[in-house]
């Protein structure tokens, strides 16, 4: 299939913020690694396990019982919040309405006579993911009703009518977990005219005179394909530094020049402030480096003075059980190691489970939290500061 612009609705978060996106990651396609990485795997067999268990089919190969654990507390977190008597929709392939000829898949959809309830699984546990006012979910809400419930008749629609989106996160802990999303129909299509349509013709119809704008962050670049080589991004990364950004990268190669970097007890206070604004940014940039010419180096591009070899695999017991047996009568009680579970772990076990507030409270108060070691942040961090500083960078300056 001929590549198109990138205006999934998963992506919606980049391309409705940085519009230039679609278009540079369409041209740049030569540069993007199309390796799945061992996350992206995990979180497709976690959705097949899922899917069925709503649909009460056997699980797929390579399931693992967390997964299977995690699907059952997912089903019935849908059919909790879909209500009693409710239409399901499983794993749904929809048109995308502002894009003829793309489709989303939609993970769990419900429809009764009153309210339309749409669920997306999320089964990765790095990034937590608010609902409320979320594209990719307005999307699916859309896309859901416009181009299955209303052709099919299944709902008698008014602006009223109440729409429900939740994000199931099943390994993501925070207090607000998987709050939904409540609007009605008449919101969503405004919400998803001024933050969706409007944004996509302006992608498919850009002005000659101005250009669509890249805008880099955070946030808008964690899963854009092309952020090891966004220029823009690398400019924003690098704040005050940005003279250092090269406009020809094959002049590394062709004229590499010798950089010295000053040693930290040099830098004054200016420099010390600027070097901080960009080390977090520079620090995941180079992990980002490093990733995608690993995936390039196993795609068969050679990387000039280095090579992709074995990694150094941890070793384990073949066999535990032999092993012990082999180890006891040398070792005895030190054979075997126990340790009571970290807050964390009970947290995650306890979670399905109905607990009294007696039991919570007594948890609570034999929880403490260690003294952190002292760190540099932004002033934009919420924590309150331990001292001004003064004294350090005096010490510097003296």
């Amino acid at each position: 299939m001929k590549p198109r612009l990138d205006l999934g609705a998963s992506a919606a978060s980049r391309w409705t913020v940085c519009k230039a996106s679609p278009r540079f990651i369409l041209e740049n396609q030569h540069r993007i690694p199309k390796q799945d990485t061992q996350y992206s795997l995990e979180g497709s067999l976690a959705h097949s396990v899922a899917e069925a268990v709503l649909l009460g089919k056997d699980l797929p190969t390579g399931a693992t019982q967390e997964m299977a654990q995690h699907a059952n507390s997912y089903a019935q977190f849908c059919r909790d919040l879909a209500g009693p008597g409710a239409t399901e929709f499983v794993e749904s392939k929809v048109p995308l309405w502002y894009y003829p000829g793309r489709n989303a898949i939609i993970d769990f959809a419900a429809a009764t006579d009153t309210q339309v309830t749409i669920v997306d699984y999320k089964y990765g546990a790095g990034v937590a993911v608010d609902s409320f006012e979320n594209k990719q979910m307005a999307i699916y809400g859309r896309c859901f009703i416009e181009e299955i419930l209303i052709p099919f008749g299944t709902i008698d629609l008014t602006d009223d009518t109440p729409i429900v989106l939740a994000i199931y996160q099943p390994r993501v802990q925070r207090d607000d977990q998987n709050e939904p999303w409540r609007t009605t129909w008449g919101e969503l299509r405004r919400f998803t005219d001024d933050n969706i349509q409007s944004i996509a013709d302006q992608i498919f119809n850009p002005g000659e005179d101005t250009p669509l704008p890249f805008r880099p962050s955070d946030k808008t670049c964690q899963f854009c394909p092309a952020k090891e080589f966004c220029t823009a991004r690398t400019q924003d990364l690098l704040g005050d530094f940005a003279p250092l950004v090269l406009s020809d990268p094959q002049s590394v190669i062709d004229t590499p020049e010798v950089v010295q970097l000053a040693p930290p007890e040099a830098l004054d206070e200016v420099h010390l402030r600027a070097a901080l604004a960009v080390a977090s940014g520079l620090s995941k940039w180079l992990q980002d480096v490093k990733s995608y010419a690993e995936a390039r180096a196993k795609e068969g591009h050679a990387i000039p003075g280095f090579k992709l070899v074995e990694g150094r695999g941890q070793r384990q017991w073949a066999d535990e059980a032999e092993v012990a047996k082999l180890l006891k009568p040398k070792l005895k009680d030190k054979t075997f190691t126990k340790e009571l579970i970290s807050v964390a772990q009970a947290e995650k076990l306890l979670k399905s489970q109905s607990l009294s507030a007696r039991f919570k409270n007594k948890l609570d108060s034999l929880t403490v939290r260690k003294e952190g070691k002292p760190t540099l942040v932004p002033e934009s961090d919420k924590r309150p500061a331990l001292g001004s500083g003064t004294n350090e960078f005096q010490a510097i300056e003296d």
